[in-house]
């Protein structure tokens, strides 16, 4: 490096920790920021120097003027956010550069060309790329969006224009469904992007998420580095990537049509830095269409130097060193140096969340009690997380992005597979088990992933019975029956569901976990079985609780560890009965507060009739979907939260099912913590 010789990371997390890594190998002076609930983070401890931000822990990392201020207060050379929403702030780039310094990554003038997504159709379409059918510039008013709507044929996608990270979405199959969408589309878009505008495009259940990643020198000239499978998506984000697309190499001369229609729009405006070009690519005819252009690092990034053998963080890097030196950016020469010609290998990657696919794929904060990560020859996990850390419900809930290189996409996979199912995270739930059985889905093994890929894809809970025990243990046959009567359905009583400790019960107690209980009996065998709501089923057998979602780990039948058991669910249970009253005074108070009368709260605990429906974590509520007297259903969604950039259905489950809404206690705009009633209803 020439004249970049201090680098601020304007981030955290994941991402945090990868710059650094790279700004290290580069023999920079590195400065972290932090909040107070990342003060443990490892990105912190990486970093040559870290500084505390002021102002909430939710906001801080994106208050561009206090980063600004301190980063020249410390003399900085270059600031450096990767992805997230600092990334693509126009405003942040522009501020950069009057403060004297360089921002890593794209001109301001190239973040605002495809700031809004409706400009940027019309970039694409002078550039000669095929876009999406859709409306031709933002859709105004509701009865306008019908007629586009009708226009295009349904199903169709209102998008916020300023939207992105999966944000924003929501697709309609029919004209009621549109003219409930429009006003939540817009409003989405004003509370989270501070630009209400929406468009229109027509939707293609039977297609592919395809990315290709370029690189521009800021001169016009930009090179493609091959593409990105991301088909596999629950909220419209992405939770497993691929490189290079098997559908695509399926394809003669795909890949080279997505490139250069991407590296012609790249040069259209003399774009420089990392970037992505995103493409909704048609399943039966192989057409392509630009749906955006990301202007940034992209999460999934890593997969592609893997299997390119490039750092698109150092080249970032040397891109901004270029600018401070007072040149355009990287030379032509260098650019074109680099081989993109063809992948080598396949590579895969698994987004690790804190996260219960079983709750809609809720947010988990918590403690993460221990973390251990299998690795294998290729294998590459980018973390911020260890043993002890405490996973924030300021944030997104993203603990490691694991990725693995091989020779072929069947090793891959294979490889994916143990890395994921020997993989241990204790704490809250996480989703680790449910992409490894995403793994196993013949669509993805046969590399025919669409991104209607999640509905169809039914989770089977019983994964974790398939772990039995050990040969020769004498409950292995019964183990084996647990397998088939769960998988069927058959021979199941649902005994009910509580939260935490029962005395009446064996399970090892977790604080605040949903339990559900099973009567599972056939013939001679009956047994009671317990399912958390982390996906972990235990049974007990004589003694000793078998726990059958972890791998051949087994509690021994000593009587000094069962009564060790029963010391620790004596001690869990005074611990409840004091927790119980705490609470019982606390939301007394609180709903008094608010004008809730107390009798409501008494009731809550007292009469057997009136249940709660709790906040899964803290969260702001966005939206209240019943009202007094409404008869619920199964899976009816309650009440729609916001929280770590996330929108979370909260649901009634199986015990609320025919119950009557008693009273609603939250309206929108009100902050929840985890725990919290929502509502509370009356059982039929």
């Amino acid at each position: 490096m020439e004249s970049l010789k201090t680098l601020l990371v304007a981030n955290r997390g994941e991402i945090a920790v990868r710059i650094l890594k790279t700004a290290k190998k580069l023999n920079l002076r590195t400065i972290a920021l932090y909040t107070e609930p990342d003060a443990a983070s490892a990105h912190v401890q990486l970093a040559d120097e870290a500084f505390l931000l002021d102002g909430p822990p939710s906001k801080a990392y994106i208050d561009g003027d206090q980063i600004i201020k301190l980063a020249k207060r410390n003399h900085v050379d270059a600031i450096i956010p990767g992805y997230g929403f600092l990334s693509e702030n126009a405003d942040f780039a522009r501020a950069i550069a009057k403060a004297g310094m360089v921002f890593a990554g794209p001109s301001p003038e190239c973040i605002e060309a495809f700031g809004l997504k409706h400009t940027a159709r019309d970039l694409a379409t002078k550039a000669g790329v095929p876009i999406v059918p859709g409306s031709t510039g933002l859709v105004t008013s509701e009865e306008d969006a019908v007629k586009v709507a009708k226009d295009l044929g349904f199903p169709v996608m209102l998008k916020a224009t300023a939207g992105g990270g999966g944000m924003g979405l929501l697709t309609c199959s029919s004209e009621d469904e549109v003219r409930e969408s429009f006003a939540t589309v817009r409003s989405r878009g004003e509370a989270l992007f501070k630009n209400a505008g929406l468009f229109i495009e027509r939707y293609y259940p039977s297609s592919h998420h395809i990315e290709v990643q370029v690189f521009g020198n800021g001169d016009g000239k930009a090179i493609a580095i091959g593409e990105r499978e991301c088909s596999i998506q629950r909220r419209h984000q992405k939770i497993i990537e691929e490189c290079p697309s098997p559908f695509v190499t399926r394809n003669p001369g795909l890949r080279e049509s997505l490139g250069d229609a991407a590296v012609r729009l790249a040069e259209s405006i003399k774009y420089g830095s990392a970037g992505t070009i995103e493409y909704l690519v048609d399943d039966e005819t192989g057409a392509f269409f630009f749906l955006e252009m990301n202007t940034r690092l992209q999460v999934e990034h890593g997969i592609t130097e893997l299997c390119y053998g490039v750092d698109l963080v150092e080249l970032m890097l040397k891109q901004a060193d270029a600018q401070l030196s007072g040149t355009k950016g990287l030379e032509v020469a260098f650019l074109t140096g680099i081989t993109v010609d063809a992948p080598s290998g396949a590579a895969i990657e698994a987004r690790v969340y804190a996260e219960n696919p079983t709750k809609d794929f809720a947010p988990c904060p918590g403690t993460l009690q221990s973390v251990e990560w299998k690795e294998l020859p290729g294998s590459r996990i980018d973390t911020w997380v260890y043993r002890g850390i405490k996973v924030s419900a300021n944030y997104d809930p993203l603990l490691a992005k694991v990725m693995l290189h091989s020779p072929s996409r069947t090793q891959a996979i294979e490889g994916m597979r143990t890395i994921l199912t020997q993989s241990r995270i204790c704490g809250p739930p996480t989703n680790l088990e449910f992409l490894a059985e995403i793994l196993t889905d013949e669509r993805f093994v046969t590399g025919n992933t669409l991104t209607r890929f999640l509905d169809d894809f039914q989770w089977k809970l019983v994964t974790a019975l398939k772990k039995v025990l050990n040969e020769g243990n004498g409950d292995i046959t019964f183990s084996n029956k647990l397998i088939s009567m769960i998988g069927c359905g058959n021979c199941v009583d649902i005994l009910g569901s509580k939260k935490g400790y029962t005395p009446d019960r064996p399970w090892l107690f977790e604080e605040f976990d949903q339990i559900t209980f099973y009567r599972v009996s056939e013939e001679e065998y009956e047994k009671e079985l317990a399912l958390f709501n982390s996906g972990r089923y235990e049974y007990q057998w004589e003694e000793v609780i078998f726990d059958m979602a972890e791998h051949n780990k087994l509690l021994h039948d000593t009587k000094e560890e069962v009564a060790a058991i029963r010391a620790r669910q004596r001690k869990a249970q005074d611990e409840m009965d004091k927790l119980e009253a705490e609470l019982l005074e606390h939301w007394a108070k609180e709903k008094a507060e608010k004008g809730v009368p107390v009798d409501a709260i008494e009731n809550l605990l007292k009469d057997p009739q009136i249940l709660p429906i709790e906040a899964p974590l803290n969260a702001n509520i966005w939206k209240v979907e019943v009202k007094q007297g409404d008869k619920l259903d199964e899976g009816q969604i309650v009440v729609i939260l916001e929280a770590m950039k996330l929108e979370i259905a909260v649901r009634t489950e199986l015990h609320a099912a025919g119950a009557t809404v008693e009273k609603v206690l939250v309206q929108p705009g009100d902050s929840i913590e985890a725990g919290k009633p929502l509502i509370l209803v009356r059982n039929a």
